[in-house]
This record gives C-alpha cells, sequence and structure tokens, in this order.
C-alpha cells in the first residue's frame, strides 16, 4: 500500500493508516502525484476536451437525459465518482470542467429533469462527489443534504425505489455525510446521521444468513452501490 505506483492509494496509506499529517513531506509528495500518475491519469487521459467521458455531447432529448450517467459504470458520473475517491479537487481544471457539466446538465434548479428528482442513490453519490470536488458550500449540492434527510425513512434507512422501509441503498446517503467535513453539517444531517448507522448497526448484517456472506469480509472497489 505504500508503493509508488498509485501515489492515491501511498498518499491515504500515510494519512488514514499510518497517521501522518497532510502537510507530512512524503504525504504532500504523493498527493502532488495522483493527476500524474497510476489510476487516476489514466482515467484523466480519456477525458474528451468537453470534460466528458461519452464520445460526443447529446443530440436528442433522449440522450439527454442519459447524458453523463450511462452506460453504466464507465460514463462521466462514474468515472467523477473515482476521481473524486483517489482525492483530485477542482483545483485541477480538469475536474472543474466535469463540475461545470454535472452543474448544467443535472443540477438545474428550474429544469424538469435534475438529479434533485431522480433516485436517492444518485442523489448521495453526486452529494459525495462534489463534496470531495470542494463544492460542499454550493447552493445546490446543500439541496442535495435537503434532499437525503427529506428522504430518509421511518426506520432510519434510505431506499433507491419507492418504499416505506430502508435497505441496503442507506450506504449511499451515509457516505455522502462522511465526506462532509463536521464543521458543515446541521444539526438535522447529525439526525440523519445517527438515524442511518442506528439502521445498519440494529440489524448486524455480519450474523444475518446461515452462513457467512464472505463479500463483507473483503475489500473491493469501486463502492458505487
Amino acid at each position: 500500500m505504500l508503493e509508488e505506483d498509485q501515489p492515491a492509494v501511498r498518499c491515504y496509506t500515510l494519512v488514514d493508516i499510518l497517521g501522518r499529517k497532510e502537510d507530512d513531506p512524503d504525504a504532500r509528495e504523493a498527493y502532488s502525484k495522483i493527476p500524474r500518475q497510476g489510476w487516476a491519469k489514466d482515467i484523466l487521459g480519456l477525458q474528451k476536451p468537453g470534460g466528458y467521458w461519452e464520445p460526443k455531447e447529446p443530440t436528442t432529448v433522449r440522450a439527454w437525459l442519459d447524458f453523463l450517467y450511462r452506460p453504466k459504470y464507465i460514463a462521466t458520473n462514474w468515472r467523477a465518482l473515482v476521481l473524486s475517491d483517489l482525492g483530485l479537487t477542482s483545483k485541477d481544471r480538469r475536474i472543474r470542467a466535469v463540475a461545470e457539466l454535472l452543474f448544467k446538465y443535472k443540477l438545474q434548479l428550474g429544469s424538469m429533469v435534475n438529479i434533485f428528482n431522480d433516485e436517492v442513490c444518485i442523489v448521495g453519490n453526486t452529494a459525495r462527489m462534489l463534496t470531495r470536488f470542494g463544492y460542499a458550500d454550493d447552493h445546490r449540492v446543500r439541496k442535495l443534504y435537503d434532499r437525503l434527510i427529506e428522504d430518509q425513512k421511518e426506520d432510519g434507512g434510505w431506499h433507491c425505489f419507492e418504499s416505506d422501509h430502508g435497505t441496503l441503498d442507506s450506504w449511499e446517503g451515509l457516505a455522502a455525510y462522511a465526506a462532509l467535513p463536521k464543521s458543515k453539517r446541521t444539526r438535522k444531517i447529525e439526525r440523519s446521521i445517527s438515524r442511518g448507522a442506528e439502521f445498519y448497526l440494529e440489524r448486524k448484517l455480519f450474523e444475518e444468513g446461515s452462513k457467512k456472506y464472505l463479500p463483507w469480509f473483503r475489500f473491493h472497489y469501486p463502492n458505487h452501490y
């Protein structure tokens, strides 16, 4: 995990596992290499001049509806999620280009087609991504967090589709909250986090079923859903 060929992994290992400060020389060096080496470089190398990863911008209404999201899991939405996980922010002009596309095509408050009316899974993923990119204070991103609060079920969970009960879809909402600095969490968000955590803890997921569910016990990536 400290090998230099994947600087994002090296940086997170130094800071999150070994307890180094973010301004530690080794951590700073690793962070500076993220856009220039490894997975992030490979992904950015496929980005089109317009900031997206699709072959071209949409020309029909139907194509516009799916623009940036399909095909799964190689369209712009998914590439951007990974880049946000790898630590890139809007300080990079290529990330700013991605964010501008999302704000233009998916977060227009006056549009009939926007993420605010979409599945709560997409809302959570987008909030997490844009927060990590550095847009936590943008009013449109704050509105995504409002949606997470509003859509939380009575049992403390979330569900991507119509339901009175939460499911494992609760992960996307909690992941978005985890990306939000504590200084930016309102009382409503703190309460929502507590309810969401209890939703998982009450179910004792590791103990469910007649035998252990092995995927719970291995590291895997990406964590889109």
